[in-house]
């Protein structure tokens, strides 16, 4: 029988490139609250087959022998117990990869042990938004109280900074806007399997269904709407979690990038076009769906606009 989590429990989770870093910071405004260190575990998408084991092992034994290093150079308790979580975490990882002989308790009861003043319990892996109705099953079993927090982006905007993060990684971001745009298009032509899941992670109202058809309610935070919405954001969010967030935190946070990918580049027309008209029907706006192309784009970057005009 898996092991349970009775404290209230916050999963932040939405795609890649769509504010889920965001998120995980801002669950550590929590009060009182244990934010997991690793700000993404992978537990629950590796086990149900979303993302590979094997990806699993590789990244934490690297991270492991980092962690490990760190541990013998830096002094401090709340580094060290910092540390320690992510080599307990890390080190169960790469025994089982699969994670099907480990609770994902286990991956709490360090902190929980040392400390009794945990009123909530924090995770955020953004891949957690494509897991199937197994996965959902467990977590409400398992973690009966739990809440889930959803970063959504504008997906044409979400495409392209995913690509952008693909370029930076892959080796070819010197190449130019317009290079790059044609690669993108030739892309989407293609039809491969990196397109596909874009196209997964945009399908936010699809995963905000099944996680509150499976008992778990689902905060929404439009990140487009985010800088002129913040106070308004910030207090529905209160409301959803019934907690008082930390200010110091939440002004840490303003208007603060992260993540950003350092190299220009502005998409072509044409590529802005094939993506509206590709997006045009997916879910964006929660509840609602955008469906005219003019809406889709309203809340591109500036210059991108200017290019469509153009």
């Amino acid at each position: 029988m898996e092991e349970k989590i009775t404290l209230p429990f916050i999963f932040g989770i939405g795609s890649q490139r769509a504010g889920s870093t965001f998120v995980s910071h801002l669950l550590n405004a929590i009060p009182n609250a244990y934010v997991h260190p690793l700000k993404e575990l992978h537990y629950f998408d590796t086990k149900y087959g979303v993302r590979s084991p094997q990806v699993l092992e590789l990244f934490c034994k690297g991270r492991l022998a980092r962690n490990i290093d760190s541990m013998t150079t830096y002094h401090g308790q709340a580094l060290h117990e910092l540390l320690t979580d992510q080599v307990v975490s890390d080190f169960k990882f790469i025994n089982d990869p699969s994670c099907k002989n480990h609770p994902y308790a286990y991956h709490f009861r360090a902190a929980l042990s040392r400390r009794n003043d945990v009123s909530y319990l924090c995770e955020s892996t953004p891949e957690y938004m494509l897991l199937p109705d197994q996965a959902l099953a467990e977590i409400k079993t398992t973690i009966p109280n739990c809440k889930a927090v959803l970063a959504v982006r504008n997906p044409v905007a979400r495409f392209i900074s995913a690509f952008r993060f693909l370029a930076a990684h892959e080796s070819f971001a010197n190449e130019g806007s317009e290079a790059l745009s044609q690669r993108a298009i030739s892309m989407l032509e293609q039809n491969n399997a990196w397109v596909k899941q874009q196209d997964q992670f945009n399908r936010y109202g699809h995963a905000v269904s099944r996680f509150e058809k499976a008992g778990i309610p689902v905060f929404v935070i439009l990140i487009d709407k985010l800088q002129n919405h913040l106070s308004e954001t910030l207090s529905n969010l209160e409301s959803f979690l019934e907690v008082k967030l930390d200010n110091t935190v939440i002004d840490n946070l303003a208007g603060k990038k992260i993540n950003e990918v350092d190299f220009e580049f502005t998409p072509s027309r044409e590529l802005l076009d094939k993506l509206a008209e590709r997006y045009q029907k997916q879910e964006y706006d929660i509840p609602l769906q955008i469906s005219p192309r003019s809406e889709l784009l309203k809340h591109l970057p500036e210059m991108w606009r200017a290019a469509l005009a153009a």
